[in-house]
């Protein structure tokens, strides 16, 4: 197993808060939404949900959007995407249109890369026909978080095309965001290298010191760093200067969240998930951790209210599965523990995750399926043999809130057979 150091490098002074420029973003036109009939129900439907789209669009920190005043001329008008793209100023352009077929109502959607010509993403909603408004804040939503996810793979994708001479400190530093994803320690190694790279190009890039703290996160999730008062220190150290560089941007605030459970300051991390979702309220990322703070604390409903929420928004994010193993912790918590091990058993036996390799022992432990408990603990050790009982915590998982969770846990990995 890797232990790395501090190689993401000091922090030096920043002696402001410079602004993003608009330019350095992903630019999008959303176009008015295309009415299939001349239902004129149907017509103020689709202009509604367009502009509902460019208002969550616009509060993405990371996305410049063209106001509707401007992407509205164009409604009635042949699609040229390549045109509307050119007259626009934009990179990326999202289409769609609305269909009534009796009691259903059809919702398409798609984002081009209009550079290249290739789809960013495309879904299709189909809803019955009840609340127009309910249907069109749901689709709105999910569209929102599916674009801000894939926009940025999108914009790694493009930077990888590009010579390495022509490349920039966002170009880097997008780069870097989409290694992370990968959530391996060779990824992870990739995306220390390329975002240190591009804060040597610009050493207040506030993209580049996202990614940074996210690096440094992961490398505690995955046990690459040990959790210990350096860590602390060191967490809350880039989230702090991810926010001082962009106080308006709903990642920097994560990062701030991640620095606060970190310390074991549950309630401190929801304010500032909170202040988060204040700027966008569809980050998918944002709601995820939020649940899972919910979970820590005991509140399982709303954990797996929100989990299950954040799923529906964003199902094509590639770290949906720390979303389900919210909702297995949420279980445990709630003493469902039938319910936690099946979460937990099919996100360990899909990938390795040894936080969820751990919760399954516990819980099977729990039901009294002594074999089950056994493979789930061959599991854990498959991938850190070294570990014990008394590095679960913090070293796997975070502390639950509540004493009794936390002695539960404990007493269940112990009867499991987890090594003391």
């Amino acid at each position: 197993m890797f232990r790395v150091g501090w190689e993401e490098g000091p922090i030096s002074g920043i002696p402001g808060t410079p602004a993003e420029p608009a330019e350095s973003k992903p630019s999008i036109a959303v176009l008015p939404f295309t009415n299939m009939s001349s239902d004129p129900e149907q017509q103020y439907f689709g202009d509604g949900l367009t502009e509902d789209i460019i208002t969550a669009l616009s509060r993405v920190s990371g996305l410049w959007v063209i106001a509707r005043a401007s992407t509205f001329t164009y409604k009635g008008q042949p699609t040229d995407l390549k045109r509307i793209a050119a007259e626009l100023g934009v990179r990326y352009v999202m289409e769609g249109s609305v269909r009534r077929a009796g009691a259903r109502l059809r919702v398409t959607a798609q984002l081009i890369d209009v550079a290249t010509g290739h789809h960013v993403w495309a879904e299709r909603y189909d809803r019955p026909l009840a609340d127009l408004f309910e249907i069109q804040d749901e689709i709105t939503r999910s569209v929102a978080a599916l674009t801000q996810t894939q926009v940025q793979f999108a914009e790694a994708e493009a930077a990888g095309s590009r010579p390495a001479t022509d490349l920039e400190a966002r170009d880097l530093a997008a780069r870097a965001f989409a290694r992370v994803y990968d959530q391996t320690p060779e990824a992870l190694t990739d995306a220390s290298n390329l975002v240190e790279a591009a804060l040597r190009i610009d050493p207040l890039n506030p993209l580049a010191h996202r990614v940074r703290g996210l690096v440094f996160f992961n490398r505690l999730w995955w046990g690459e760093t040990a959790h210990d008062p350096a860590s602390v220190a060191r967490a809350m150290e880039l989230a702090r200067t991810a926010v001082r560089l962009a106080p308006r941007d709903e990642y920097a605030h994560y990062l701030m969240a991640l620095a606060h459970a970190e310390a074991g300051q549950l309630e401190d991390a929801i304010a500032e998930c909170e202040r988060g979702l204040d700027i966008n309220p569809n980050c998918s990322l944002i709601l995820g951790e939020l649940a899972n703070y919910f979970a820590l604390l005991g509140c399982s409903r709303d954990a797996i209210e929100m989990a299950l929420l954040t799923l529906r928004l964003n199902p094509r994010d590639p770290s949906s599965f720390w979303h389900h193993f919210t909702i297995a912790t949420a279980h445990f918590a709630a003493a469902d523990y039938e319910a936690a091990m099946r979460e937990s058993r099919k996100i360990a036996r899909a990938r390795p995750h040894l936080q969820s390799a751990v919760m399954w022992a516990a819980a099977a432990a729990a039901l009294g399926r002594a074999e089950e408990a056994e493979t789930a603990v061959a599991h854990c050790l498959a991938q850190r043999p070294e570990l014990c009982i008394g590095k679960v915590v913090p070293d796997v998982l975070p502390r639950f809130a509540r004493d009794e969770d936390h002695r539960q846990l404990l007493a269940l990995l112990r009867q499991a057979g987890l090594p003391g």
